[in-house]
């Protein structure tokens, strides 16, 4: 970055002293050719040289204003001729002034040619020290061996090159300065655009952050408002029911009060149901549910969950098969993965029809890395299914997405909320597809980490 600012701050200084001087060169060289046709002798020889070296100066400003102008227009293209421009600018001046000087020694024992043009180049290029360093030793070298050729007096070639080394000094220690305190301004101006960025970028994410918490509230709000609707009805019916049978009991038929006890256990078995995930994922919201990965055989852990709910398979005749490898193992929290597993079939169970099926598989697949293994566990049903509009609002909190089962089971959505919770604690995916009356399918992916490769034989 700081490259570009010292090339782009060259760019428009060789285009400004192209512009300035390229009036003055003209005008210099109008004075010197018109005196020079009125010159003889020595001082006709001097005015000739001293003009080709001004023509040579003429076509450099010429030059480097023209490259400096279309490199501004295009837009800081052709990068490469600007550095060339700071490399040879600073080289050729020191030499063209040197032999200025020494063509001045002819009629003035004057090196004010050589320290004016030692100067300009320190005042426009910003120049790295070592190479600035050579260009004024190649400039000093060529005055101070060509200057005796001027020079015939020994005490004025002796004090003309000290005089000239200590232009170069000047010309050196004033590169060095300007070079120095730019170096520090680039450097202040890149730290105060790259503190500005991260003040940007801060407040994007703190915008964003506040964008999500605004939407999580809401969700949150939205998801309180249904939890507490579900959970007024059932204790509504519960309230009624027991109203009912307390004040019933001497003259309502034993038959009336057997069914309003069933009602009564149905109620009460759903408020119970909704607490309890309630509270689970109140729990896994607050971080206080303990998080607690050990090494579990997947068929060992899904056996032993599903054989909770063989009782609601067997009512409605429904058969449960089993397609898990003996060696599937993985790292994760058993209380987290059997929730996992019993959310997902006991919604399978409740959307499938009397005698239907419900299969539950596991496999090692790819991760989604692409590189390590990983297990996926699947869990497919041949029940009513859902529209894709269904499947994609399944998991977002502020989402009421319930359906009846088969025989009206009621439910509220918020066991798949607290599946992809916990499924995500452990770095995991969980996906749905269905269709309407093809039956659906869960899919529960732990990645490489949670995985562990099956033994080789």
């Amino acid at each position: 970055m700081m490259q570009e600012e010292i090339r782009a701050r060259n760019q428009a200084a060789i285009f400004l002293l192209a512009v300035v001087a390229l009036p003055i060169m003209l005008v210099v060289i109008g004075f010197f050719y018109q005196d020079l046709l009125t010159s003889t002798g020595v001082e006709y020889a001097w005015r000739k040289a001293v003009l080709s070296m001004l023509y040579c100066l003429l076509a450099i400003f010429a030059t480097s204003g023209m490259v400096a102008f279309y490199c501004r227009a295009r837009q800081n293209s052709r990068q490469w001729a600007i550095d060339l421009l700071s490399y040879g600018i600073p080289l050729c001046l020191p030499i063209i002034g040197a032999v200025i000087a020494c063509f001045d020694q002819r009629v003035t024992p004057s090196i004010n040619a050589y320290f004016i043009f030692c100067v300009i180049p320190s005042l426009v290029i910003l120049s790295p020290p070592k190479r600035t360093f050579l260009c004024f030793v190649v400039g000093y070298a060529v005055f101070y061996w060509l200057l005796p050729s001027y020079q015939p007096s020994a005490e004025i070639l002796l004090s003309n090159r000290a005089n000239g080394l200590a232009a170069t000094t000047a010309g050196y220690t004033l590169s060095l300065l300007l070079w120095r305190a730019n170096l520090i301004k680039f450097r202040q101006h890149r730290q105060i655009i790259l503190q500005k960025q991260e003040i940007e970028a801060h407040r994007e994410e703190l915008e964003a952050s506040y964008e999500k918490l605004q939407e999580a509230y809401a969700a949150n709000q939205k998801f309180f408002s249904i939890i507490s609707h579900d959970l007024r009805g059932p204790l509504n019916s519960t309230v009624q029911l027991s109203e009912l049978l307390a004040n019933g009991r001497d003259y309502l038929p034993q038959e009336k009060k057997d069914h309003m006890l069933q009602l009564l256990y149905a109620s009460l078995g759903k408020t119970s149901k909704l607490l309890d995930n309630l509270l689970t994922w109140a729990r896994a919201q607050t971080d206080s549910m303990p998080f607690k990965p050990v090494q579990l055989n997947v068929r060992q852990v899904v056996l032993e969950t599903t054989e909770l709910l063989q009782a609601m398979a067997t009512e409605k005749s429904i058969s449960l098969h089993y397609a898990i490898p003996a060696h599937l193992t993985i790292k994760a929290d058993k209380e987290m993965v059997c929730t996992v597993i019993r959310n997902l079939v006991s919604n399978a169970l409740k959307f499938t029809h009397d005698k239907g099926r419900v299969c539950i598989a596991a496999e090692q697949v790819g991760a989604p890395d692409g590189n390590a293994q990983a297990i996926r566990l699947t869990v497919q049903d041949t029940g009513i299914g859902m529209s894709q509009e269904k499947v994609s609002q399944l998991f977002k909190v502020g989402n009421r997405v319930t359906t009846p089962g088969t025989r009206r089971e009621a439910g509220t959505g918020l066991g798949l909320i607290l599946s992809k919770e916990f499924v995500e604690k452990h770095g995991g995916t969980i996906t749905a597809t269905s269709a309407p009356a093809e039956g659906s399918t869960f899919s529960v992916t732990f990645p490489c980490a949670a995985a562990v490769r099956a033994p080789r034989a």
